[in-house]
């Protein structure tokens, strides 16, 4: 039998008892008596009986309904079944009966979102109760080509990715931008998810789409504690990303203002001598000797001029300025880009102390 948009004032009544929880089981068996044709209505948004009974979680209603032979997968106009506005809703008991009555655990939204991506905010089981219906779900991507896991760590819900852990999701699915569930913690600041993903085999140098690892999005974010984690599990302290001329994490973290993670990363090794072969190129692209041999003699005389005791915290391997010289003499460019590579990281990181400095004081004096 097809279904009408109804515009009864009966079939309104109801969907307002059904919010009350105004009517008992005996009254609603009585109408369902009188008038069977009330399950077939719906209203202007494609919402059928069943699935205002779903949204308000009225169990005893959806039984009711399920003996009058309803609709169980019926579409309303965001795209949702019964199951998926329960779901939803959060209403546990709902699901429950839905799943018991033949509901397709398997059906979308108009997002591509699958009942365990938004089953990941729950906060009553019902994702662990979906898993045991449809796991074979479990990796289902959405629209943007993300997982129910990828969801579960943007929800910043750690037991909702244990969960799906447990059940075997997979930790290296990445999405459209290439963003794996470990970019994303390392974004957020998770640690204990971040140490939960790494212990089920998150690749720690993963790359996204513009060749990030998740070490860069712990340092654009300025979450220190992730940082230490991923350099510790193995990350690539170096690693170069493809996003406008190429930046290492240490780079990334002197452009955010982060002297507590440009100096944590340089104590934990970067700027090793054969990396800086590699960043120079980056800093200085397609410059003679003769053009970094000007600026080089600026930065000198300004090192020479002003006094700064902050200096002897942040200038290191001073003696590299002596061999600048004799590697302008001898021709050997990638040398002296390295030298002026570290003076470009010096003034930085003198800048950012003065900052550092500078908000301390009006700190004190607002206090």
């Amino acid at each position: 039998m097809d279904k009408k948009v109804s515009a009864a004032p009966q079939f309104q009544d109801l969907i307002d008892a059904i919010k009350r929880n105004g009517i008992s089981r005996q009254q609603w068996e009585n109408i369902l008596c009188v008038n069977k044709s009330i399950v077939l209505f719906i209203d202007q948004d494609r919402r059928t009986m069943l699935h205002h009974t779903a949204f308000h979680g009225r169990t005893s209603l959806i039984e009711l309904l399920v003996q009058q032979d309803v609709e169980l997968n019926s579409y309303n106009k965001n795209g949702e079944t019964p199951l998926f506005v329960a779901v939803v809703q959060d209403k546990v008991a709902a699901v429950e009966a839905l799943l018991k009555a033949g509901a397709d655990p398997e059906v979308r939204n108009q997002y591509g979102e699958t009942l365990l991506h938004v089953a990941c905010n729950s906060k009553t089981g019902i994702l662990e109760l979906l898993l045991k219906h449809c796991d074979c779900y479990i990796d289902a991507a959405n629209a943007e080509e993300q997982t129910p896991l990828h969801y579960a760590v943007m929800l910043e819900r750690e037991d909702a990715v244990e969960t799906l852990l447990n059940f075997g999701a997979n930790v290296n699915v990445a999405d459209a931008k290439g963003r794996m569930p470990l970019h994303m913690a390392s974004s957020r600041g998770l640690l204990k998810t971040l140490n939960l993903l790494l212990s089920h085999g998150a690749y720690v140098n993963a790359c996204d789409n513009h060749d990030k690892i998740p070490l860069h999005y712990a340092v654009q974010f300025g979450h220190m504690s992730l940082v230490q984690a991923l350099v510790q599990q193995g990350a690539k302290i170096n690693a170069i990303d493809m996003d406008g001329i190429g930046d290492t994490p240490l780079e990334v973290a002197i452009d955010a203002s982060r002297l507590d993670i440009v100096l944590s990363l340089l104590q934990q090794g970067a700027l090793q001598k054969e990396t800086l072969l590699l960043v120079s190129d980056v800093a200085y692209p397609g410059r003679s000797p003769a053009e970094l041999n000007e600026e080089y003699q600026d930065i000198l005389a300004q090192y020479q001029e002003v006094g700064n005791p902050t200096r002897a915290d942040v200038l290191w391997e001073v003696e590299q300025l002596l061999i600048a010289g004799k590697s302008i003499d001898n021709g050997e460019s990638q040398e002296f880009k390295n030298v002026m590579f570290k003076l470009m990281l010096c003034e930085q990181k003198d800048f950012l102390h003065s900052m550092r400095e500078n908000q301390q004081v009006r700190m004190s004096e607002s206090a």
